[in-house]
């Protein structure tokens, strides 16, 4: 089965760009010496939630893009770790709009992967 939604039209995959323009921003602020350190991991792991999203929608099953909304969380789980060793190393103040839309976020995919089961199974039934 072929799924036909692009992941630009998922909710999921918009609030995740959000939430890379608001890291990068974040990041800009790291000292200096952080910028090919933390910075860099940041901000390669918090592109890699829509960039997951991106290569799970173009899978040709749906059980393909459970898998890489699976991989998603994972990444953001990263995100939230990397950004709370940032916060306490101090390398720039904690972000209310970041700490609000990474538990949003991971209800979002977590919801996302619980309908695309759902329909698996309906559909194996």
């Amino acid at each position: 089965m072929t799924d036909k939604r692009r992941h630009h039209d998922f909710a999921a995959w918009k609030e995740a760009m959000e939430l890379v323009t608001a890291v990068y921003r974040l990041t800009d602020q790291f000292p200096p010496t952080e910028r090919n350190g933390l910075a860099a991991d940041l901000r390669r792991t918090v592109t890699s939630v829509p960039s997951l999203l991106a290569e799970g929608s173009a899978r040709m099953t749906r059980g393909g893009l459970v898998t890489y909304v699976d991989a998603a969380r994972g990444a953001l789980a990263q995100v939230e770790t990397q950004l709370a060793i940032a916060y306490r190393l101090e390398f720039a103040p904690p972000n209310a709009d970041i700490d609000q839309r990474i538990p949003h976020l991971f209800e979002k995919l977590a919801s996302m992967i619980k309908v695309l089961q759902a329909e698996q199974a309906n559909r194996k039934t």
